[in-house]
């Protein structure tokens, strides 16, 4: 509990206060948190006297951005606190590093995000705790560019048929060569999968699932 609002208190309020063993009203002030005085008594801090409403100040904390996307390469930004007291920074995630543990006060601190090198784009938080509150920050990282191969296909729910079809334009992931691709795009950006069919490039015959190839390879008839 606080120290009482008026000019009662004694030393022995400020000890247990502070929690301090010393008789020393000097080695209380030395002892005492800076943000916890009122700001209306706190005075050069050299009377017993400024002790008055000592600790009634709430800790606040809040945090700037908020949020933040970032594109999949590494990249390092700064974040800004606004608090009355101590600190702490703590985040989620393994990618995620901050050049400080703590602080005091209104401050900054700078975020380092490693390079996305997964196949799709991540989140994680980062916490800045006071005593009893918190503020906290979103980062969401994109994916990795796709790179992707046009190629004309032609599609049918029959693995013959799709040999006769007229061709449309696709774009294969993971390879340019068609027996070898790994992923099948309706377009060039990579963001938007084919849907569910066999394809074919007029000789060669694969399932495409909707997120993968499946089953084996066949090839057209009058190329077999």
């Amino acid at each position: 509990m606080a120290v009482p609002n008026n000019y009662s208190f004694s030393l022995q309020d400020v000890r247990s206060e502070i929690n301090v063993g010393s008789t020393s009203l000097t080695e209380c002030f030395y002892q005492a948190d800076g943000f916890k005085f009122d700001s209306d008594y706190e005075g050069l801090k050299n009377s017993l006297r400024n002790f008055r409403n000592y600790g009634v100040v709430e800790p606040t904390v809040s945090i700037s951005p908020s949020s933040r996307s970032t594109s999949s390469v590494s990249n390092t930004f700064t974040v800004t606190v606004s608090s009355n007291t101590n600190w702490t920074v703590s985040d989620n995630a393994s990618w995620i590093s901050h050049n400080i543990t703590s602080g005091t006060g209104n401050n900054s601190f700078t975020v380092t995000c490693m390079a996305n090198n997964g196949s799709s784009s991540r989140s994680g938080i980062i916490t800045v705790s006071v005593s009893g509150a918190s503020a906290t920050l979103r980062i969401t990282q994109a994916s990795p560019t796709q790179t992707t191969y046009s190629i004309s296909l032609s599609k049918d729910i029959n693995a013959q048929q799709s040999c006769f079809r007229p061709k449309q334009t696709y774009y294969l992931g993971g390879n340019s060569n068609f027996s070898q691709a790994t992923n099948l795009y309706a377009n060039s950006s990579g963001s938007l999968k084919a849907g569910a069919g066999f394809y074919s490039d007029g000789g060669l015959i694969r399932y495409w699932n909707g997120n993968s190839f499946s089953g084996s390879s066949n090839l057209c008839l009058s190329n077999a």
